[in-house]
């Protein structure tokens, strides 16, 4: 039986990939053509969140083909089983499998290691240096004319570009990645390229066209027997783009509860934006234990920024819900400092519940901490500096300072005007109306307090 076509196969149609894989296993004696058939059966586990699975297979793969050789059949074995180490919470042991695999790599080859890594990078929240390894392997696979490598490093690269908020250059690599996989026949993917077609439209703003998207993404998806827990979370971040965050909590909520096999990778990601999602939706309870879930997980993953992220949301669930515990200061304002060491766009929002807290102690700390988030007012994204603008107006009422708060108060509100053309970060989409909300709230007592209409 043939085997080359199968590693091919498990990217493009997955199902048939692994039916063909176990009936070469049955057909097949040779070492090199049964770790072939156990690596694609491995990728296509990896791939459908079946990871204990998958990491068996890929274990007897990389086995075999240390017995079969040459060493370029270990090297893309080796690559596989970094990448279903990543994605099973094994970080470390992964990404060491994955330089190992690169520093033996050559040519195509190679090409095909630095997609997997960047896949893997990307997951990790290190975007910055997942554009390396794209650039690199397009430019091999584009003198050698291979389509189908090709197709993946653009549509991977898609990825990246949108988690940088390179809204156009993502979609660009989208509508690339459709007509390869298209022209290949590849309809998995092309349906995923469909899909981040939809991702780009909603970071540009365009809710409308972004749902098309998705529908027709889903459709296909479902056509071909099954659904990405990623669209999952892209349609219910969708809702929390429109406002509707008790549908999103439904739609993360319903899907965690009836897939029990979700990749622990994206499992961690579904419940933070659950617990995201429940918080704004009122959904305290919700939102403290989905949090506390996505937390652990992503604490075993080793996804320090993701963790963070997730440590916030507990802590603004635990100040909503009134849970004023005398170390909640101290937590927000270390998790603050945190958040700003790993870049996250959460930062300046944990500094600002830092400095509420702080003022509602008459604690001397409510400074500093509304200090720090108002550094963030005049760069980066137009939400970051809302918040910014937003603790510049606390402070200057508690301060007894009107003219500075309503001064505050327009810029921050002409910030979230900016940021209703183009979104941030989505998990920080939701709490656009609540700065506004707040914003206007602030200007308008003052408006009543000096008794001046303009």
């Amino acid at each position: 039986m043939d085997v080359g076509p199968l590693l091919p196969l498990a990217l493009s149609n997955p199902q048939r990939a692994l039916t063909l894989a176990r009936r070469a296993l049955e057909a097949c004696a040779d070492p090199r053509s049964r770790s072939i058939a156990h690596q694609a059966a491995g990728i296509v586990l990896r791939d459908s969140g079946q990871l204990p699975d998958a990491l068996k297979d890929l274990r007897i793969a990389l086995r075999l083909a240390r017995q079969a050789g040459p060493v370029e059949r270990v090297v893309d074995v080796t690559a596989s089983y970094g990448a279903a180490l990543v994605m099973a919470g094994r970080t470390t042991e992964g990404m060491t499998k994955l330089d190992e695999a690169a520093s033996q790599a050559r040519g195509d080859l190679l090409a095909r290691v630095r997609l997997r890594r960047a896949h893997v990078l990307s997951l990790l929240g290190r975007h910055n240096e997942a554009l390396d390894d794209p650039r690199l392997a397009l430019r091999t696979v584009r003198r050698t004319g291979d389509l189908p490598w090709e197709a993946h490093i653009v549509h991977n690269r898609c990825l990246v570009y949108l988690a940088l908020g390179a809204v156009d250059k993502a979609d660009k690599d989208a509508t690339d990645a459709e007509r390869l996989y298209t022209r290949l026949g590849h309809d998995w993917p092309s349906a995923q390229a469909v899909h981040n077609r939809g991702l780009a439209a909603l970071r540009r703003g365009d809710l409308p066209t972004a749902l098309r998207f998705f529908d027709v993404a889903g459709a296909r998806y479902a056509s071909l027997g099954g659904m990405e827990p990623d669209l999952v979370m892209d349609r219910a971040r969708a809702f929390l783009v429109a406002g509707m965050a008790g549908e999103a909590v439904s739609m993360a909520e319903g899907y965690l509860d009836s897939e029990p096999k979700i990749k622990p990778v994206k499992r961690a990601e579904l419940l933070l934006l659950a617990a995201t999602a429940a918080l704004a939706a009122g959904r305290v309870d919700v939102a403290r234990r989905r949090s506390q879930s996505a937390r652990r997980l992503f604490a075993a993953q080793r996804r320090d920024l993701w963790e963070a992220r997730a440590a916030l949301v507990t802590l603004q669930s635990d100040y909503v819900a009134g849970r004023r515990r005398g170390e909640l200061l101290a937590l927000l304002y270390g998790l603050a400092g945190r958040l700003r060491a790993l870049r996250c766009e959460d930062a300046p929002l944990a500094f600002l519940l830092a400095g509420r807290v702080a003022l509602e102690r008459r604690s001397p700390l409510a400074a500093t901490a509304l200090g720090q988030a108002a550094r963030y007012r005049y760069s980066g994204p137009a939400l970051e500096r809302a918040t910014g603008w937003l603790a510049v107006a606390l402070q200057a009422q508690d301060e007894s300072r009107r003219g500075r708060v309503l001064s505050a108060c327009r810029r921050g509100l002409d910030a979230l005007d900016e940021h209703r053309l183009a979104f941030g970060g989505t998990e920080l989409r939701a709490l656009a109306t609540g700065h506004g909300h707040e914003l206007s709230t602030l200007a308008l007592r003052q408006a009543v307090a000096t008794g001046t209409a303009r």
